[in-house]
């Protein structure tokens, strides 16, 4: 939607805060898929193109203190992380993975 559209031009063109981190985030066990994407409230739900070095596909984001919830995209397949056991219910039925970010 238009809110999504407009946190993924925000993030684009705004400078991250001076608190974000850098994280890098890994999916393993997926060599064979043809693209890996990387979604989450950081980045408005807009999937970023994962890299993939040998069978790891990795990508690193600027995210603030707190709680994230995320999920990876591979060949359209929105998946929780498996390396990942913390979850929460989005509250429709499906889950995100759960990355708590600590303070520098």
């Amino acid at each position: 939607g238009l809110g999504g559209i407009a946190t993924s031009i925000a993030n684009t063109l705004l400078p991250a805060p001076r608190n974000a981190r850098s994280i890098t985030l890994t999916l393993h066990d997926h060599a064979k898929a043809k693209a890996v994407f990387l979604a989450g409230d950081f980045n408005g739900w807009n999937p970023t193109p994962m890299q993939r070095s040998g069978k790891v596909w990795r990508l690193t984001v600027k995210m603030t203190p707190g709680k994230h919830y995320y999920k990876f995209v591979t060949d359209d397949q929105w998946i929780t992380d498996p390396a990942n056991p913390i979850t929460e219910s989005d509250g429709r039925g499906n889950f995100n993975s759960v990355l708590t970010v600590a303070d520098k």
